[in-house]
């Protein structure tokens, strides 16, 4: 078997570079290189952890925004709904003074008197078949609720227009009142600008009157 030789060309470059990292220079240059490396993976391996946790904050600050924009919806649509809240107590107020869930009776008897002094008029007597026994309403709100009437029977002692006054005022009382009828008599022979009137009404409460008192006349 013949021996290749290595041709002259090939031996003179290995010479070369055998000459040439032989000195100090490629030396430094392979030291830097390999220094230069060690250290790059070494601070990749070090910082590694710290991208990770970056990475995982950048994650949490954009399902965070998702979670901010989702409850400014929710906050508007609560503001929306606590403004047509506010709407339907204002007129949830008026319903409770027009049709209590009591029968308030005295504060029903208080406003007639108020009106008739506010009038000018007497009240001669004031009558009703039952007196409705206050009771609390239903904390719960699931006991049913029925509309209940309230009679009485009233007469009154004034002028022509002092008595028209005196019915307008009644049907502009917060609290629902009906008029069922009126009487008017002539004036009596002491009082001849004065005229008797006999008003039979109803008012109304979501009371459940069950047990009642016995009738009463006031005068």
């Amino acid at each position: 078997m013949q021996i290749q030789r290595p041709s002259l060309q090939k031996t003179l470059n290995q010479l070369q570079l055998n000459t040439f990292y032989e000195k100090p220079i490629a030396r430094v240059s392979m030291s830097l290189i390999l220094t230069i490396l060690g250290v790059s993976f070494f601070a990749l391996a070090a910082i590694r952890p710290t991208l990770q946790t970056m990475a995982g904050l950048i994650k949490q600050i954009d399902e965070k925004k998702i979670l901010d924009e989702k409850l400014a919806l929710k906050i508007n649509a609560l503001t929306l709904a606590q403004k047509e809240l506010l709407a339907k107590e204002q007129r949830a107020a008026v319903l409770d003074d027009a049709i209590p869930q009591t029968a308030m009776f005295s504060q029903l008897l208080t406003a007639l008197e108020k009106l008739a002094s506010e009038q000018n008029i007497s009240i001669n007597s004031l009558n009703t078949t039952t007196i409705p026994i206050e009771r609390a309403p239903d904390p719960t709100g699931k006991q049913a609720l029925n509309v209940e009437s309230v009679p009485f029977t009233m007469v009154v002692t004034g002028t022509y227009n002092e008595l028209f006054n005196y019915l307008q005022a009644m049907q502009n009382l917060r609290r629902l009142i009906v008029v069922d009828k009126v009487v008017i008599s002539p004036p009596s022979k002491e009082q001849k600008d004065k005229l008797n009137m006999g008003i039979a009404a109803r008012a109304f409460d979501y009371t459940n009157q069950v047990a009642k008192k016995p009738a009463a006349q006031i005068k």
